[in-house]
């Protein structure tokens, strides 16, 4: 079994998938510098590409948002997991503040973020 680069962060908030004309409201279990674990009822295949956004307040206000787009590594038990693509500077800022906080370890948080970067 291949050793995590980066950590994880238990974080329970809504997120939604969006897909064509429709966003499907998931749940967030965890999520690090490079991906996401989703609680949903739906399912994807691996690899289907998926644009999230990720909404930090019940607001949905932007400026506390995180919108990226990722890929399907694995579904399984209602679970999704999603490995990070692409992610604009300031939904990654947000991203790396949250991991941070949540983490307790700002320090190993930026060296993870130096050694990805």
């Amino acid at each position: 079994m291949e050793k995590r680069k980066v950590s994880r962060v238990p974080f329970q908030v809504k997120a939604y998938i969006l897909e064509e004309h429709e966003e499907i409201e998931v749940e967030v279990e965890n999520l690090s510098l490079k991906g996401i674990l989703l609680k949903s009822e739906k399912s994807w295949p691996a690899n289907t590409e998926l644009s999230l956004k990720i909404c930090l307040t019940e607001a949905q206000d932007e400026e506390n948002t995180i919108r990226l787009n990722g890929k399907v590594k694995r579904y399984d038990n209602n679970n999704a997991a999603i490995i990070f693509n692409e992610i604009d500077i300031d939904s990654f800022s947000l991203l790396r503040q949250v991991v941070s906080v949540n983490d307790g370890d700002p320090e190993k948080i930026l060296k993870e973020f130096l050694d990805i970067s």
